[in-house]
């Protein structure tokens, strides 16, 4: 049990830091290139971009223990509610005849 609990704390604390270590800047990858900065501003406030590293994982840490793993770009909806549409529609495929 312990071990595995190590195993989880480990796995939230690498996917954290292997996201925040990709180079570049999120925000411009989310606005692009030729984004103003006040938009790259709106972009790293809405995100949470803005505070330091500590708050951005509390951030993070406060959404995975909601199971809230974030939002998909296009269409801006959460991953979860479009996990669960792909597994309806899988299990209605399969029950066909």
């Amino acid at each position: 049990m312990v071990q595995a609990l190590g195993v989880v704390v480990g796995v939230v604390v690498l996917t954290f830091l292997i996201a925040r270590l990709i180079p570049g800047d999120p925000a411009v990858a989310y606005a692009g290139p030729r984004a103003t900065a006040e938009q790259l501003a709106a972009v790293r406030e809405r995100f949470g971009l803005d505070g330091s590293l500590w708050e951005q994982f509390v951030t993070y840490l406060s959404g995975v223990a909601r199971g809230d793993l974030g939002s998909r770009s296009i269409p801006r909806r959460r991953w979860l509610k479009t996990f669960s549409e792909c597994s309806q529609l899988r299990s209605f495929w399969s029950q066909s005849p």
